[in-house]
């Protein structure tokens, strides 16, 4: 359990290495709480997609990532 718990922790601090992950991380953490502000000059259809998208973005980034990790 020790073992796995370490696992985790070392892809946890890989996860946003780079400038670019951390750029990507911030975009898709600002289109997931973009809701919460009003957005008077985005249609209504672009407010709701914007967070999806940035979820499944910030997603894909981590499981690449995750992937890239394990794979070393």
């Amino acid at each position: 359990m020790s073992n796995q718990h370490h696992d985790l922790s070392e892809v946890l601090n890989h996860l946003f290495e780079t400038t670019n992950e951390k750029i990507t991380a911030a975009i898709s953490g600002a289109a997931i709480i973009s809701p919460a502000f009003n957005l008077k000059d985005t249609s209504e259809t672009a407010a709701l997609l914007l967070p999806i998208l940035g979820c499944l973005w910030l997603l894909f980034q981590i499981g690449l990532k995750t992937w890239e990790i394990l794979r070393k």
